[in-house]
This record gives C-alpha cells, structure tokens and sequence, in this order.
C-alpha cells in the first residue's frame, strides 16, 4: 500500500525539443506544440456544469397533508487546508501558513492531516483579506418536483380512484340482486280450496211431505147417517110451515063445516067428502113440504159433503204447495250459500293470482334494477378511463413540448460547451491533411447523448500520426 500511495515524478521532454531524425517540417512542430498547449488547456480546465433544467418538472410534490416531501440535502463541499494553502501560495505568498507542530520522535508515527485550526492568525487574516471564503454555503433541502403534468395527476387521481368511482353502484346492484330470488310466499292449498262445503242434507233440503191419506181425502162414502143431521135441520126448519098448513087445513075444514050447517047439509057425505079432500090437501101440502125438506136437506148435506172433501183436497194441496215453496226456498237458500262458497273460493284464487301478479312485476323491476346498476359500473369506468385518457394525452402532448424546449436548450448548451472542441479538431484535421473527425448532436425523444474522445487525447493521437508518418517516409 505504501508504493501505492507515496507520490512519484515523471520526467517530461520541454517543448523546445523535437524528433531527431526526421524531415518534418518546422511549422508542423510549432503548429503541434501550440494544438498541444491549447488541448492541455483544455483538458484541465473544469467540466461546465449545466445550470439548467433537464427534465420536465410541475411543481414541488405534495403528500397527503398537503407538505412538501424532501428528498435530501444538497451537497456542500467546505474549503479544506489544501484550498487555504494552494489559494495562498497563488495569491499571496509562500512562506508557511500553519501553526508550527511539535513531532513525536516515534518510527512510523504518521502526523493528522493539516486542518483549518491549524492556521496561523496572520494567514487566516491575509486570506480572508484577500476574498477566500471558509464559510461553506449551507445545504439546501432538495424536493420531490412532479415529472407529470397536472392533466397527467389528475387523470392519475381518476384512475387511482379505482373502484371508488363505480363502487356504489356494484354495491347496490348486489344489495338488489340479494333481494332476487327470495321465493313467493304463496298460500297453502288448504287455505286456497278452503274447508269442504257443508250445506243441507239432501233430506234437509228434499224435506218430508206427510200428507193426508186417500181415506182422509176421500172420508167415508156418502150416507143416510152422514145427511142425517142436515135432514134434520131441514125438517126442523119446516115445521113451523107444516104446523101452518095443518092449521090452515083445520081451518079449511073448520069453514067446510060452518058452510054445510049454512046449507042444512053437516054431517052429510058432502061435508066428509069435503073435508076429505081439503085434509089430503092440506096433508099432500105438509108431506110436499116435509119431502123439499128432505130433498133440500139431502142435497145440502151431499154438497156440504162434496164442500167437505174439496176442502180437504183445498187443504192437502195448500199444505202440498206450502211444502213445495218451503223446499224450493231451501233450495234457494242453499244454492245462494254455495254459491257464497264458490264466490269465496274464487276470491281467494284472485287474490293470490294478484299477489303472485303482483310479485312477479316487483321481482321484474327489481331485476331490471339490478341490470341497470349493473350497466352503470362499466358505463362510470369507462367514462372515467375516457376522461383519464383524455387528460393523459393533452398532458404528455404538454410534458413533451415542455422537455422537447428543456433538450433544445441543452443541445444548444452541448454544441457551445463542444465548439472550441471542434475548432480544435479542426486545425488538427488541417495539420494532418486530413479531415477532423466530426460528429453530429442531435435531438430526439428518448436518446442520449454520447460525447467523442477529449480533444487532448485527439491531438496527441494526431502528433503521433504525423510522426510517425514522417518517421516511416524517412526510412
């Protein structure tokens, strides 16, 4: 380690001196020496760094709260002893600037490197004097700067949504669609149908006619005994006109005898004769009346009779019609009551073909509920995505011509960092007799610029062309 570390010296040729042996020509020399004092220049002069902007940038990032987000600390380099002293020895002088140490008489002892406390007064005086600067400038926090544009975020921010934006509708199509499918709570068969009807018997309905026999219809053939009471109101009604008649015929008789003693002849055949006849008168008169009695009697009792049995036969069949409309107003009742029944029955079946009508449209529209909340997820994503690619394309149309400007920029910057370069290239190219080797700096999305061989190691390379050109023509 120690050979790697010690300092060496390299001992150089001045530039007075030349290449013996050769024909080369005076003014090549002088024109290489002065390509190779001006490409030592500028091998050694500092790399310029590019002071602008390179990438594309929107603004300081934010997190969450709204704060910058640091990413570092931009690098400070403070000034060492080495810059004090060499800063020294260029501006001001070289006598020793440090603090005199005391040293150890210890083989191997290795002293600390030189710090800035180990300045002397006067020095620190005298460089501070003369404009070197000990102050370090501080660091500066570096932040986070947005690369995309605020298009590009926000179609980030829509598409970073996700599910957020379609999420409600996936969820109210899932709460519809668990409300699919439940089953229709329909009514048993028992309740539909209903008890069995329990109406009237048949004998209930039919009833039973007990009606009066033929005997008791017809009664007992007419009789003697039957008419007799009626003959006997008949005859009793007569009595008095027959009581009449005898008297009448008694007073006849009477008038018969008073006109016989008038005429001398009572108690004569005459007078028997005539009350003979006016008695057979007077009975022939009673036994007329007693036989119209009997006649009328009779008749009256065979139509009282007659009247009897037809109202009976009035009655059977009053009681026979009454019955019939009794019967018919069961069946009446019971035809009402079942038809109260079937009307029932039937109202119920509509009813539960309303209900399951009814339910069948709910679960349609509860379908096309969910189909529809279906079709909005898709519809809102892909409304989303659309608005996301819209913002996306008008975003890095934008990011593009904002880094296409950046690269203009810096090629400008390359091709003035590169032109004494190639002035240099140039001359070497006319003391070689040939042309430089050029290169082009272009500008194109997406590529790198690469830089040639430094200059000074092409003006070396080009002396050493042309010598050993020479070289090999002399021989």
């Amino acid at each position: 380690m120690g050979g790697f570390c010690s300092q060496s010296t390299t001992t150089l040729p001045t530039y007075d001196k030349v290449m013996s042996g050769t024909q080369m020509p005076e003014w090549v020399s002088a024109a290489g020496k002065q390509l190779y004092e001006q490409a030592a220049e500028m091998a050694g002069s500092e790399f310029p760094t590019y002071q602008g902007q390179r990438v594309a940038t929107y603004g300081d990032m934010l997190d969450a709260e709204g704060n910058k987000i640091q990413t570092g600390m931009t690098t400070t380099t403070a000034p060492t002893f080495q810059d004090a002293e060499s800063f020294y020895r260029e501006n001001i002088g070289s006598e020793d600037i440090s603090i005199p140490r005391v040293t150890p008489a210890v083989i191997g002892f290795t002293p600390e490197p030189y710090t800035m406390d180990d300045l002397n007064d006067d020095a620190r005086k005298k460089l501070v004097d003369a404009g070197f600067s000990f102050d370090a400038p501080e660091g500066q926090p570096i932040y986070a700067q947005n690369k995309l544009t605020e298009q590009e975020r926000k179609a980030g921010e829509l598409l970073g949504q996700g599910a957020d934006t379609y999420q409600q509708y996936i969820d109210s199509s899932s709460a519809m669609a668990s409300t699919l499918g439940q089953g229709y709570d329909q009514a048993s068969r028992e309740s539909l149908i209903g008890d069995a009807y329990q109406g009237m018997s048949r004998d209930d309905l039919m009833g039973s006619y007990q009606g009066a026999t033929r005997e008791e219809l017809l009664g007992q053939p007419f009789s003697m005994e039957q008419a007799q009471p009626y003959l006997d109101v008949y005859q009793g009604a007569q009595d008095s006109a027959v009581n009449e008649v005898m008297r009448q015929t008694e007073l006849a008789n009477m008038q018969n005898r008073a006109n016989a003693v008038r005429s001398g002849a009572f108690g004569g055949s005459r007078l028997g004769i005539q009350e003979g006849i006016t008695s057979g008168e007077g009975a022939r008169a009673a036994g007329d009346l007693r036989s119209r009695a009997a006649q009328e009697g009779l008749q009256f009792a065979s139509g009282r009779y007659d009247q009897d049995r037809q109202a009976r036969f009035g009655a059977e069949d009053t009681l026979r019609g009454q019955f019939a409309q009794d019967r018919d107003a069961r069946l009446g009742i019971e035809d009402r009551q079942r038809s109260q029944f079937d009307t029932e029955r039937q109202a119920r079946f509509g009813a539960e073909d309303s209900r399951r009508s009814a339910y069948e449209s709910e679960e349609a529209g509860r379908l096309r509920a969910t189909e529809t909340l279906q079709g909005f997820a898709p519809l809102v994503q892909g409304l989303t995505e659309q608005a996301a690619s819209g913002l996306i394309t008008s975003g890095q149309a934008q990011r593009q011509l904002d880094q296409m400007a950046l690269d203009l920029a810096y090629s400008d910057y390359v091709e003035q960092r590169e032109y004494p370069f190639q002035m240099a290239n140039f001359a070497l190219g006319a003391l070689q007799g040939t042309p430089y080797e050029t290169r082009t700096i272009g500008l194109e999305q997406g590529q790198q610029y690469v830089q040639n061989p430094s200059i000074y190691g092409q003006t070396i390379g080009g002396l050493g062309s042309l010598a050993s050109a020479y070289y090999m023509r002399n021989r």
